[in-house]
């Protein structure tokens, strides 16, 4: 258990897909800023 590796994720993130997480969390952050009316 000592000698146990890292865990690895089973996926890559690539820059395609974090620019779209990048504009799903700048869209949230806009929503987080708008008041309700």
């Amino acid at each position: 258990m000592i000698n146990e590796p890292p865990w690895l994720p089973r996926y890559v993130i690539t820059p395609a897909t974090a620019r779209t997480l990048m504009e799903i969390e700048a869209a949230r952050a806009v929503v987080d800023e708008t008041p309700l009316p």
